[in-house]
């Protein structure tokens, strides 16, 4: 078993979750969730999809470090880091950033 699904396991463990679960809630194969319970040797989008939702720390499913569930106050605010972030950069890179962030938005709606 990998590093990874052997951390993964034990979040699932400690959440009462099973494979079935997981597949019906996120409609993700069976045999895909069998790969992240026994062999998963990447982080996946559909892995991270899980985790995020299932407020699974993605830094313990790599590592095996941290812990293991975040709870709902430890979740990171991205809107309050970014504004922080922007605070601290040059007034050139924010510029930079900002047509980044733009342009972004813009192909969303298209």
């Amino acid at each position: 078993m990998s590093k990874i699904s052997e951390n993964f396991c034990k979040a699932l463990d400690i959440l009462g979750l099973r494979q079935i679960d997981i597949s019906k809630k996120y409609d993700i194969p069976r045999q895909t969730v069998n790969i992240f319970m026994t062999d998963q040797k990447t982080i996946t989008d559909k892995l991270i999809e899980v985790c995020e939702k299932e407020n699974i720390n993605l830094n313990f499913i790599a590592t095996g470090k941290g812990n293991i569930i975040i709870k709902e106050n430890e979740k990171t605010n991205f809107k309050e880091e970014l504004h922080k972030m922007i605070d601290e950069i040059k007034e050139e890179k924010a510029e930079i950033y900002y047509h980044l962030i733009k342009a972004e938005i813009l192909k969303e709606k298209l």
